[in-house]
C-alpha cells in the first residue's frame, strides 16, 4: 500500500482544513453575544506555489474565509507570485509578502 499523499491531495486537504477552520470559529446565531461583540479575529495564511491550481486555491479561500489576510505568497516563478499578489490586493487586502526563486 502506498501511503505517499499526492500533491492534489495536499491542496484537497489544505482547502479544506482553512474551510473547517472558518467554520469551527464561526459563532452560531444562538451563541451570539447580548452586547457588541468583540473585534474579529483574522486569519493569516501564506499560499506556497501559486500556479494554475494554487491560484485557483487562492481565489476561492478569499471569496469563502471571512477575516483573512493573506501574508505571505511563494512560488519560483516570479511571473506566477506577482499574479496571485494582485488578486490579494485587487480584494482591497494589504499586499502580502512575496518570495520567487533567488538566482
Amino acid at each position: 500500500m502506498d501511503s505517499e499523499v499526492t500533491r492534489r491531495e495536499f491542496h484537497r486537504l489544505a482547502a479544506a482544513s482553512v474551510l473547517a477552520a472558518a467554520a469551527g470559529s464561526a459563532p452560531l446565531a444562538q451563541d451570539a453575544p447580548r452586547k457588541a461583540p468583540e473585534k474579529a479575529r483574522t486569519l493569516r495564511l501564506g499560499f506556497i506555489g501559486v500556479g494554475r491550481r494554487g491560484t485557483s486555491l487562492l481565489s476561492n479561500t478569499l471569496a469563502v474565509v471571512p477575516n483573512v489576510t493573506v501574508a505571505a505568497i511563494c512560488d519560483l516563478v516570479e511571473e506566477s507570485a506577482k499574479r496571485a499578489a494582485s488578486i490579494v490586493t485587487g480584494r482591497g487586502l494589504p499586499e502580502p509578502a512575496v518570495y520567487t526563486r533567488v538566482r
